[in-house]
């Protein structure tokens, strides 16, 4: 899986290095405080950039509410495997 991962990873970055060496063209780009001239691939990355923040960003909480649950889930495991351990050895035991 790691390996998928990697080669997924290794293909966009070729792709995006493709796409920036073929927009190279300068775009002005009017913002609150003046204004600059970057070339589009720059512009575009930036913007992909930050809306890959934003949406890491809005997936924290949900991240966070799972990892809080597997903690639970993994604690509750470890409970029932104890009163499992328990039980068997209450069977296996001579009874007087």
């Amino acid at each position: 899986m790691r390996s998928v991962r990697l080669l997924v990873l290794l293909a966009v970055a070729v792709l995006a290095g493709l796409f920036a060496s073929v927009n190279t063209q300068p775009v002005r780009m009017n913002y609150l405080l003046g204004s600059a001239e970057w070339p589009l691939a720059y512009l575009l990355l930036a913007v992909v950039a930050c809306g890959v923040l934003l949406g890491w960003l809005a997936a924290l909480p949900a991240r966070w509410r799972s990892s809080r649950q597997l903690r639970r889930l993994r604690a509750r495991q470890r409970e029932l495997e104890a009163e499992l351990t328990a039980r068997a050895t209450d069977v296996q035991s001579p009874h007087s």
